[in-house]
C-alpha cells in the first residue's frame, strides 16, 4: 500500500484522504503537484543545450541522432581498453615467471653459498689444526736446537782447549826440532875425582 502511494506521489497524482498530512489545512502549505504539471519535461529543459530549438509541448524532447563516428571511436576506445587489459594480463604473467626463475636462482644461489661456507669453515680448521701443529713442530725444533747448541758449545770448548793444547804441543816440537838442528856443545866435562 505504501509502496503505490510513493509512486502515485513520484508522478504526481494527489495522495488519498487518508494519505494527506495535516498541514493540508494549514495556509502555508503549498501543493508541490500543482507547482509543475510535467515533471521530466522541466527535468529535461534544464538538461537540452541551449542552442537547440524550442520544444514543442506535449511531446518529450527527442534526442538528436548520435553521429556514426562516435560509435566506432567508442567502439575503438574500448578495443583500446581490452588491449591494454591484455597486454597488462601477459605482463604480470611474464613478471611471475621472471620472478620464479629469479627465486629459484636465488635458492640455487644459497645452497651454493652454503656449500662454499661451509667448505671455508672446513679449511679454517684444517688451517687451525695445521697452524698448532706447526707451532709444535717449530718449539719442538727450538728446544732441540738449544740442546744441539749446548753440546757444541761443549764440544767447542772442548775444541779451544784441545787448540790450545795442539798450540803448545807444536811450540814444544818446534822448539825441539831448533834444538835438533842447533847442537849445542857439549858440557864440559865434569872432574872426575879419583
Amino acid at each position: 500500500m505504501q509502496a503505490s502511494a510513493s509512486k502515485d506521489k513520484r508522478r504526481g497524482a494527489p495522495a488519498s484522504k487518508e494519505e494527506r498530512p495535516a498541514a493540508a489545512e494549514d495556509p502555508e502549505y503549498e501543493n508541490i503537484t500543482l507547482t509543475f504539471k510535467h515533471r521530466d519535461q522541466s527535468k529535461g529543459r534544464d538538461k537540452l543545450p541551449k542552442n537547440s530549438g524550442p520544444v514543442q509541448r506535449g511531446q518529450p524532447s527527442a534526442l538528436a541522432p548520435v553521429p556514426g563516428w562516435l560509435y566506432r571511436a567508442v567502439l575503438s576506445l574500448y578495443i583500446l581498453l581490452a588491449l591494454i587489459f591484455l597486454f597488462c594480463i601477459i605482463l604480470s604473467a611474464i613478471i611471475l615467471v621472471k620472478n620464479s626463475e629469479m627465486s629459484r636462482e636465488l635458492l640455487e644461489l644459497k645452497t651454493e653459498l652454503n656449500n662454499i661456507s661451509s667448505a671455508v669453515r672446513v679449511c679454517q680448521e684444517e688451517l687451525r689444526v695445521g697452524q698448532g701443529s706447526l707451532l709444535k713442530a717449530i718449539q719442538a725444533t727450538q728446544q732441540s736446537i738449544g740442546a744441539e747448541h749446548k753440546v757444541v758449545s761443549g764440544y767447542s770448548s772442548k775444541l779451544d782447549s784441545i787448540v790450545k793444547d795442539t798450540s803448545y804441543i807444536k811450540s814444544k816440537v818446534n822448539t825441539i826440532s831448533q834444538n835438533l838442528e842447533n847442537p849445542r856443545p857439549p858440557p864440559p866435562p865434569a872432574p872426575s875425582s879419583a
